[in-house]
């Protein structure tokens, strides 16, 4: 039989009232809990690694709070014109009030995947562009060989080599040197200045020169650098 329950306005308000701001709760959780994205150049690799291990310790510790037993009782909602005296089956039905912290947990964890992803993409950037680079080598600064001149660009720096430079290995180790001191968030490279973030290093198209760019707004701070370099001791 069907259990009957007489409520007044004032009760029924009042439950409803709750049970509105219950789901509304749910809703908020919901959205506040959404795994936000982690840009791959915001850290070091290494940083990454450290934050996806803080986000698995934090899902395994909300896991351990789900209790699969726990139950509570939810109220049934009440339409606002019978908000005064209404006689209604008991429609109330029960929930886990630990589940949130699997929903807790599923978010910890898919943070932790992006930010080994992040890693394993500047370790493996690194990897490529060193393959033919000495781990103990690649933190050195770069050492151009003997400059015939510098001409600006719009977004960066054109240097010609004298003939006979080995051009192909010293661009190989500035791209090296580009993509480790990037995999440690340009934090290791104090004595190496040239190699700022959304530095691109290439050769030109005759052969003849390697190009430094990166975007407008940085075109002067790299053409200051690339001349203090050069002149200084041809080291970039």
């Amino acid at each position: 039989m069907t259990k009957e329950i007489v409520q007044t306005g004032d009760t029924l308000f009042e439950k409803a009232t709750w049970a509105m701001l219950g789901l509304s709760t749910l809703a908020f959780l919901a959205i506040g809990c959404a795994p936000t994205n982690v840009r791959t150049d915001a850290m070091s690799a290494q940083s990454h690694r450290q934050e996806a291990a803080k986000e698995r310790a934090t899902a395994d510790s909300q896991r351990k709070l789900f209790n699969p037993h726990a139950t509570a009782r939810t109220a049934p909602l009440i339409p606002p014109a019978a908000l005064d005296t209404v006689v209604l089956a008991d429609t109330g039905g029960t929930y886990n009030p630990t589940r949130w912290h699997l929903t807790e947990a599923a978010r910890s964890s898919a943070h932790a995947r992006q930010h080994e992803a992040a890693a394993a993409k500047l370790e493996s950037f690194e990897a490529a562009e060193c393959a033919a680079i000495a781990p103990n080598v690649r933190a050195a600064c770069p050492v151009l060989g003997p400059v015939s001149r510098v001409e600006d660009l719009a977004n960066g720096v054109r240097v010609y080599l004298t003939d006979g430079a080995p051009i192909d290995a010293i661009i190989g180790h500035m791209r090296c040197h580009t993509a480790y001191a990037r995999a440690r968030h340009f934090e290791q490279v104090a004595d190496c200045p040239l190699y700022i973030k959304g530095v691109d290093i290439q050769r030109t198209a005759d052969g003849r020169a390697i190009e430094i760019t990166g975007d407008r707004a940085g075109a002067g701070e790299i053409q200051r650098l690339a001349r203090e370099l050069v002149y200084a001791g041809n080291t970039l």
